[in-house]
């Protein structure tokens, strides 16, 4: 195979490889389903800061106060790490792919009055394109069943012991924040 279609290939593999698992574009900051004593859910809500005993909730909907004592629930949805496992997947099998279809590859004998198109860089060529699509499916699936979310059961909790787990929920959103 050409240096510069290897240069190409090799290219395109960081290039999809850096979009695909790009934290920032697929951060999601409200990730926290939360219950209250009432039964009403707030699906998708954030927890934004925490003065006295109540806490003020950012959502789909409008942004509301929230007394601590009232939470009965609060679940951290986990992230989906598909796109980041299907990027690593992508790399690593059209590496793989197109290394063993380049070692493998064996020219066919000639056969008399026939045209023969292949080439050891056309079978490298397909093996880093099928080596990539599975790569990508394999990576994909695993991202996405990896994970548990996390459940606050705040049914037996006092008020301090509520406050504790907001602080340090906030205090978390603030760190990962940081990383970003």
């Amino acid at each position: 195979m050409k240096s510069g279609t290897s240069l190409f290939l090799v290219s395109l593999h960081i290039l999809i490889i850096t979009l695909l698992s790009n934290q920032q574009i697929f951060a999601q900051v409200n990730n926290l389903n939360l219950t209250l004593s009432n039964g009403k859910k707030i699906a998708q809500g954030s927890i934004e800061k925490l003065v006295g005993d109540s806490t003020k909730i950012s959502s789909l909907g409008p942004t509301q106060w929230i007394k601590v004592d009232s939470l009965i629930e609060i679940k951290l949805v986990k992230k989906s790490k598909f796109w980041k496992r299907a990027g690593i997947g992508f790399s690593i099998g059209g590496a793989f792919g197109g290394a063993i279809a380049s070692v493998t590859y064996e020219k066919p004998a000639p056969t008399p009055g026939s045209f023969n198109i292949e080439s050891k860089g056309l079978n490298t060529f397909g093996g880093v394109i099928f080596g990539s699509f599975t790569g990508t499916l394999v990576g994909g699936i695993i991202g996405a069943s990896s994970g548990k979310d996390k459940v606050y059961d705040l049914s037996q909790k006092n008020l301090e012991q509520k406050l504790e787990i907001i602080q340090s929920i906030i205090a978390k959103k603030t760190k990962d924040r940081k990383k970003l």
